[in-house]
């Protein structure tokens, strides 16, 4: 049996968790994860974005 209809499946479940809220706030608590890696220079700037499926719409998260 194929691993991809169950792959997608997972994949759909895990989206479905999400709000828009929340999806917000998780892109948020990305930028500021990044910012703290020592890896990355303060001055570096760090922009997320939420991408909308069913509009196509790219939303600039602030």
């Amino acid at each position: 049996m194929s691993i991809v209809p169950r792959f997608l499946e997972a994949n759909e479940r895990y989206a479905a968790t999400f709000t828009e809220g929340d999806l917000g706030q998780s892109v948020r608590d990305d930028i500021a994860a990044i910012h703290r890696s020592p890896f990355i220079l303060p001055e570096t700037t760090v922009t997320g974005f939420i991408y909308d499926v069913r509009t196509g719409r790219l939303s600039q998260v602030e």
